[in-house]
């Protein structure tokens, strides 16, 4: 993050969009083969070792699991990404939660629909059903 603000100009602004880590497919969704690991909600949330010893049950390589477990340790929720942008001298201009993630339209479709304001404005209900966020940044003069 802070070397994406070193690169833009002053007020320049940037567009980031990110799935919370506790949505229902934040873990594992573009990555897994297998469809169950696939499209098995909150999955990544199982405790300690019950994610990849269900990831194997599931059939996933041990390559996939390596990498589903990697994204397990990012676990970027929004009060998270908040945090690094502010570190990172970054300041937000707006931010939009989806429902229902927009690109599901094309992929599924659905028509996208922005969360409710109240799951919005309730920390915890917001990361579990946010799709995704889409946010600009700004770096001050």
């Amino acid at each position: 993050m802070a070397r994406l603000a070193e690169l833009l100009a002053p007020d320049g602004v940037l567009f980031v969009a990110y799935p919370p880590w506790r949505m229902p497919f934040g873990g594992h969704q573009q990555m897994a083969v297998s469809r169950f690991a696939a499209h098995c909600p909150w999955l990544h949330l199982l405790p300690g070792p019950l994610y990849p010893w269900a990831l194997r049950l599931a059939g996933e390589t041990p390559g996939k699991i390596a990498g589903l477990l990697e994204i397990r340790d990012t676990r970027i929720s929004v009060r998270k990404f908040r945090r690094l942008a502010a570190g990172a001298g970054l300041r937000t201009v707006a931010e939009r939660f989806f429902l229902i993630n927009p690109h599901y339209e094309a992929k599924f479709g659905l028509k996208p629909r922005c969360l409710p304001r109240l799951l919005e404005i309730v920390p915890w209900l917001r990361d579990f059903f946010t799709t995704t966020c889409f946010c600009l940044l700004q770096r001050p003069k």
